[in-house]
């Protein structure tokens, strides 16, 4: 599996060297979230949601879902020592993100979040495929 990390991890590095930086998109992609795609699709993991909504009233949405499995996988951004200013880290966006958190699991949703470092050694992968396979076999957690 750490084979196929690094290469997921190289060929998002050399992708990303041959577009421009600004892509227009409904929001801005991030490079958590489009690296943590590659390493699911690398292992063979498809079967998501991306920008999911959960909510009946609220605009939320998961960064990534498995509806029938009600779970979740947000990538945070703005974490770590050399990160940008993100609304995540702000106090105000924090509290909304707890409110989210917390209304999503009161909904049944198992939520999941990582930073990039999590994506990078391959964490996240491990941690959402043991999840998966749990809950595709009915285990309780």
């Amino acid at each position: 599996m750490n084979e196929t990390i690094s290469s997921a991890n190289k060929v998002w590095r050399d992708a990303l060297k041959k577009y421009p930086k600004t892509i227009k998109t409904q929001r801005a992609l991030s490079v958590g979230e489009e690296l943590l795609a590659l390493h699911l699709r690398a292992s063979g993991i498809v079967d998501y949601k991306r920008e999911f909504f959960f909510h009946p009233e609220r605009r939320w949405r998961f960064d990534f879902a498995w509806e029938s499995l009600k779970l979740a996988v947000e990538v945070e951004g703005g974490v770590g020592r050399f990160s940008q200013k993100s609304r995540h880290t702000s106090y105000v966006g924090f509290e909304n993100d707890i409110e989210k958190y917390n209304t999503a699991t009161l909904l049944g949703w198992h939520v999941l979040r990582f930073t990039m470092a999590n994506i990078k050694t391959g964490d996240a992968l491990t941690t959402i495929e043991k999840l998966r396979l749990r809950l595709y076999n009915g285990k309780s957690l």
